[in-house]
């Protein structure tokens, strides 16, 4: 079973953090701090992750729900999206949505709701 876990978070201090709850819960974290939504798309290809903990508010030419459309269009990847905040009539295609900050236990949650 494939446990990779492509963390998507430009706050390197998020992403850390991030990853290291992801590491204790058991899973193996390829990477974790990206600033725009193109090098999520890049990574999510190259890496091929069972699961994207995705940033909505990443820089650039497209935002973290922009790239993860792309990426499930393309991939097919589940995407857990993590923000800070929420626009009201956002239409986020999620399998789950975690606010900041996130708590260990519904981190592993939503994990284990994607991967099982």
């Amino acid at each position: 079973m494939n446990d990779t876990i492509l963390v998507v978070e430009n706050d390197r201090t998020i992403a850390r953090t991030i990853r290291n709850m992801v590491r204790r819960l058991g899973y193996n974290v390829v990477r974790s701090e990206f600033s725009t939504g193109e090098a999520a798309i890049e990574a999510a290809a190259s890496q091929n992750p069972a699961l994207i903990l995705m940033n909505v508010g990443l820089t650039g030419k497209m935002n973290g729900r922009e790239a993860g459309d792309i990426i499930w269009s393309d991939l097919q990847i589940p995407i857990i999206y993590i923000t800070g905040y929420l626009v009201p009539g956002s239409d986020l295609k999620t399998l789950d949505l975690l606010s900041k900050p996130i708590d260990k236990d519904t981190l592993k949650a939503a994990i284990e709701n994607c991967l099982t």
